[in-house]
């Protein structure tokens, strides 16, 4: 037992566990579809099934979907798109603040992001990490701000080439039919606004204030994981 806690201590990584998540939630939806000779496409009966953002449903009660919606996709390329920027950029914002910030954030910035497109997106369901991705993308962002010029250790990040990553991607979202930009709009501003909260693993100093901030977000983040799994739970036993 304490050999296992000990490896996970040390190994344990959320980005690779959100990754596995999404391709396992891909596969169980995806099967179905598969089946039926639907291609490389996810089972939309199956999307809704398992926790798609679908504004009526959230209506309804169902608001653990806005949760459950982040770990689930479309489409392969869907899939495969997210989880390579997942991967990316999750790694490093977990190795620069930490693993229990980097979860904190992604789960926060994700249920803002389904919180923005249920409130403003009429296209039907949504699905996806996107949002989550963009509020890291805020996070740095913020962060490139807040330590430029001041005495906290600067981000390895150039402030002008992410402020260009972040534009393409948002005018590739307005152009392109079926992407969700309300989500990334949500997730980017709440990721930005939670980056002057957050400090780095190697930010030396911080007040007593900012450590009982990041803790409360801590705990809402795990309330928020938590309340998405039993939700889903819930909806899956009461079939």
């Amino acid at each position: 037992m304490n050999q296992l806690k000990y490896f996970l201590k040390v190994n344990f990584n959320f980005t690779y566990f959100f990754i596995a998540i999404c391709a396992v939630m891909f596969l169980i939806t995806w099967i179905p579809s598969f089946l039926s000779g639907g291609g490389l496409d996810a089972n939309s009966v199956s999307l809704l099934n398992f926790g798609a953002n679908f504004g009526s449903f959230v209506q309804a009660g169902e608001a653990w979907r806005l949760i459950t919606s982040v770990f689930l996709h479309g489409s392969v390329l869907h899939l495969a798109f997210n989880m390579y920027s997942l991967y990316s950029i999750g790694t490093f914002v977990e190795s620069y603040f930490s693993r229990t910030k980097f979860f904190a954030v992604f789960i926060i910035t994700g249920f803002i992001a389904s919180l923005s497109s249920y409130l403003f997106n009429n296209m039907g369901f949504s699905v996806g990490a996107s949002g989550a991705i963009f509020g890291l993308l805020g996070l740095l962002l913020s962060q490139t701000i807040k330590t430029e010029g001041s005495y906290l250790p600067e981000i390895p990040i150039d402030k002008k080439n992410l402020i260009v990553i972040i534009a393409l991607n948002l005018v590739f979202g307005f152009l392109v039919p079926g992407i969700d930009n309300f989500a990334h709009i949500g997730g980017l501003l709440s990721g930005f606004v939670l980056g002057f909260v957050v400090k780095s693993a190697n930010a030396e100093i911080e007040s007593r204030f900012n450590t009982i901030l990041q803790k409360v977000l801590l705990v809402i983040a795990t309330l928020l994981s938590g309340y998405g799994l039993v939700g889903l739970i819930l909806k899956l036993f009461s079939r």
